[in-house]
């Protein structure tokens, strides 16, 4: 995913950043099939949460992708994959480490 390497770096990070719906866009790549995608996406999400404001961001961002994607929750479509005992693993650890960074930031 080439926006994580473009994340990778502080100037890159920064123009993400400073685009109002990016955040908005990375997450509502969570609907992308691929477990590998959705991981590298919870990744990137994370990086975000870690910065100042960056909480907020996030949570706006969720607040978006529940009003796009229907959801009655906020995280609804993420708490959903627990449920299949079939994800990948990878994909599994990147939503609770994406999870505790959320909840500790």
């Amino acid at each position: 995913m080439c926006l994580r390497a473009i994340m990778n770096y502080q100037y890159g990070f920064n123009m993400v950043m400073s685009h109002p719906h990016a955040v908005n866009e990375i997450a509502l790549s969570l609907n992308n099939k691929n477990p590998r995608t959705k991981a590298l996406v919870l990744e990137l999400l994370a990086a975000v949460c870690l910065v100042r404001g960056g909480h907020e961001i996030i949570l706006s961002a969720f607040d978006n992708f529940k009003e796009v994607c229907g959801e009655k929750q906020r995280f609804e479509k993420l708490m959903e994959h627990f449920r299949n005992e079939d994800n990948n693993i990878d994909f599994m650890v990147a939503c609770m480490q994406f999870i505790n960074i959320v909840v500790h930031s």
